[in-house]
């Protein structure tokens, strides 16, 4: 799987509850730059969702709520 794939499965999962296949979890195993977008993308939709924040000011939200979580290392 290439990071491209991977960028699109890791949003299907998060807009779309789809399940993540066994590639995705093995590239992420390998690839840090997929991981820290899954975590970025997963910080976002929680933001959005969980928070209610109007879309407009996701980013801001998230600018102020990255700094409490610490990246995942495999």
């Amino acid at each position: 799987m290439n990071c491209r794939h991977a960028h699109e499965e890791i949003t299907g999962i998060l807009t779309q509850d789809v399940i993540a296949s066994s590639q995705l979890q093995t590239h992420l195993e390998c690839c840090s730059e997929c991981r820290h977008h899954w975590q970025e993308q997963a910080i976002e939709q929680w933001t959005s969702r969980m928070l209610q924040v109007p879309v407009e000011l996701v980013s801001q939200v998230v600018d102020r709520l990255r700094p409490r979580f610490k990246p995942v290392k495999s």
